[in-house]
């Protein structure tokens, strides 16, 4: 199988190909390939043929798997992908859907967006957060919907929230258990996690996340969501000693600090890979 792994995954259109094929221009690895991974529905098919990642490659169709068996699949098809003497890079390009951010041991991780038309897009507002953040406490399988996105609810949908809430219930009485809570360290990555919309949330995870600034619209709400995803992260690196890496800026522009700033990190972490698995 290969000797680095990398995830790079977010929403749709966000510039996932864009920039593995910018890494595979750049990065000094003979052997490159990509697979994509996409949730299943309904009868679609599974494409496990991989290509090498260049400019004349076709485009790879994706590879259904199912949110329940997303486990076994990955570990079934990612060490098919041989490579001549154990040697070069695969590229696992996926959805944001929250299963595939721990499906398999990923040497390094990237999130990359676009800046959202509404800060509400990404971030749930505060009462909602504190919501989510209560019901996960309480509730296993809604703490494991958003960790690992076992549940088909939307967890963001408001309908759903009202109809869970208990009317009868003190929740005052739980102050000193909800302040522990959020200064554990699960604590401290829940509230993070749940600042942010579920397609978002791979923020969280992620070695580096990237902000697609190349189809920005309005320049005011993506410095406010740039912002905002450094508040979020900045106790996740300090109290969880992390070392997730951010910045903004077109992909295709190379004199820009934050794309090049993002590709050199990426490079250093697989180079780091290679160190470990030669």
């Amino acid at each position: 199988m290969p000797n680095a792994i990398l995830q790079i995954s977010g929403p749709s259109g966000s510039g996932k190909t864009t920039l593995a094929r910018l890494l595979a221009s750049i990065i000094p690895i003979d052997q490159i390939h990509l697979i994509r991974f996409a949730v299943q529905r309904g009868d679609a098919w599974a494409d496990r043929r991989k290509r090498p990642l260049d400019n004349r490659s076709p485009e790879k169709l994706p590879c259904y798997v199912s949110p329940e068996t997303v486990f076994e699949s990955f570990a079934e098809i990612i060490p098919s992908f041989e490579t001549p003497d154990h040697r070069g890079l695969l590229i696992v390009e996926t959805s944001a859907h929250p299963c595939f951010r721990h499906a398999y041991p990923y040497d390094a991780k990237v999130f990359i967006m676009s800046p959202p038309g509404s800060m509400e897009d990404v971030f749930r507002p505060a009462q909602e957060t504190a919501g989510a953040i209560e019901r996960a406490m309480h509730d296993t399988a809604e703490f494991a919907a958003e960790l690992f996105g076992l549940e088909r609810v939307d967890p963001h949908d408001s309908a759903w929230f009202r109809a869970h809430e208990d009317p009868n219930r003190d929740y005052s009485s739980d102050t000193q258990t909800v302040e522990e809570f959020l200064d554990s360290p699960i604590g401290i990555e829940i509230t993070a996690r749940l600042q942010l919309r579920p397609m978002f949330q791979g923020v969280v995870d992620a070695d580096v996340v990237f902000l697609n600034t190349a189809v920005a619209t309005n320049m005011k709400t993506l410095a406010a969501c740039a912002q905002r995803i450094e508040r979020i992260l900045e106790p996740v690196n300090t109290r969880l000693q992390r070392r997730t890496y951010f910045a903004a800026g077109d992909p295709l522009d190379r004199r820009n600090a934050g794309t090049e700033g993002c590709l050199k990190r990426i490079a250093d972490l697989l180079s780091a890979a290679k160190t470990i698995h030669a």
